[in-house]
């Protein structure tokens, strides 16, 4: 499982953002508003939608015996919603969770305004260690 995916079940399981962002799909199945590169238009938002995009390549951080074994990952984070209050609320929750588990808050993009849509951008980094690393544990 990749990174981003990691991230987004760490977010589904989390009470708050699980409830927020869960919703019905046309099949009739629970989904979640989290998607991983894909931002919405404008009037897909019907609750609110967390996008989660990396802004670089891993770069290997931590080696043993002449292998990488842990990468550093920067991540941008969006949140989208029509209610700027639950907009805010969900992006808090996100810093919370991201930080019990390794991932720390770096800077913050834009806060924007638009078409009914609030929107917030932090930006995190982290350190995952490498599936070979983690096996041998």
């Amino acid at each position: 499982m990749d990174e981003l995916t990691k991230l987004a079940n760490i977010l589904i399981a989390d009470e708050l953002i699980g409830k927020e962002t869960r919703y019905i799909n046309s099949w009739g199945r629970e989904d979640y508003r989290i998607k991983q590169y894909e931002y919405p238009e404008t009037g897909n938002v019907d609750g609110p939608v967390i996008i989660l995009d990396p802004l670089a390549e891993p770069i290997q951080s931590v080696f043993g015996d002449d292998e990488a074994i842990a990468e550093d990952f920067l991540i941008q984070v969006d949140v989208w919603s029509r209610d700027a209050l639950a907009t805010e609320a969900v992006t808090k929750r996100i810093t919370k969770v991201f930080r019990r588990h390794g991932y720390n808050y770096s800077d913050a993009g834009p806060k924007e305004y638009d078409e009914g849509i609030f929107r917030s951008v932090r930006r995190y980094t982290g350190r995952y260690y490498t599936e070979e690393f983690t096996d041998a544990k």
